[in-house]
């Protein structure tokens, strides 16, 4: 009989709380400037890249200036709401960080702290992006039952924009375990067991599993 082998290895296991939220910048300006008052100004149509202390525009009574670095752009301004169009709104975005607000169950309390491992994807990108829990609330909202948390997603390559949704794991209880892919492990009722080869010979081997990531199961005990 023709049998496939694996060796038994350690691997990467983990729990985790799905959720999801809105991306924000890690700083954000924002300006109106009135057409007729610019002498001087960035190209606002052309979304870019400036450093802190690049001057944005020149104006008949003071410049503005970058405070921090970021990408520039303009946000367009709907005929009537804001009165007459004949103004610019420009913002700045530093997204080398985002920062997403997300609602967790009261029931994980115990588990949400500073610094626990975040994984955030998106429709629009086909990679996982990687953080951490920044901050958890002192307080559970009464009404909803759920504790507020922050947590910050790197972004150096600026491929996610300020406002997109993130669908976010939160990973905890991670650890190295021995592992054996989900295809070795047979399960007859309560009993749990795999396969040895010694010799040529295949034996049976009583295990003990925990965890399943990725198509691997966590060993708990029966395997070296």
């Amino acid at each position: 009989i023709e049998v496939i082998s694996y060796t038994v290895k350690e691997s990467d296991f983990y729990q985790s709380i799905e959720t999801f939220g809105t991306a924000i910048a890690n700083k954000s300006f924002s300006i109106r400037i009135k057409k007729e008052n610019i002498i001087k100004s960035i190209d606002f149509n052309k979304q870019q890249i400036i450093k802190k202390g690049t001057m944005i525009a020149s104006l008949k009574d003071r410049n503005i200036i970058a405070p921090f670095d970021g990408r520039l752009g303009k946000r367009e301004i709907t005929p009537g709401i804001l009165g007459n169009n004949n103004s610019i709104i420009a913002t700045l975005d530093d997204s080398t960080k985002l920062k997403v607000d997300i609602k967790l169950p009261e029931n994980y309390v115990g588990i949400l702290k500073n610094g626990l491992k975040v994984q955030a994807t998106s429709d629009a990108f086909n990679k996982i992006f990687t953080g951490e829990v920044k901050t958890v609330s002192s307080r559970v909202d009464p009404t909803s039952r759920s504790i507020l948390a922050q947590i910050e997603i790197l972004n150096p390559n600026l491929e996610l924009i300020p406002g997109i949704l993130l669908n976010i794991k939160v990973i905890y209880d991670e650890r190295d375990s021995m592992s054996i892919p989900e295809e070795s492990l047979i399960i007859q009722g309560d009993n749990k067991f795999v396969y040895l080869i010694d010799n040529n010979v295949l034996k049976r081997k009583d295990v003990k599993s925990g965890l399943r990531n990725f198509g691997k199961v966590e060993i708990l005990s029966g395997l070296e």
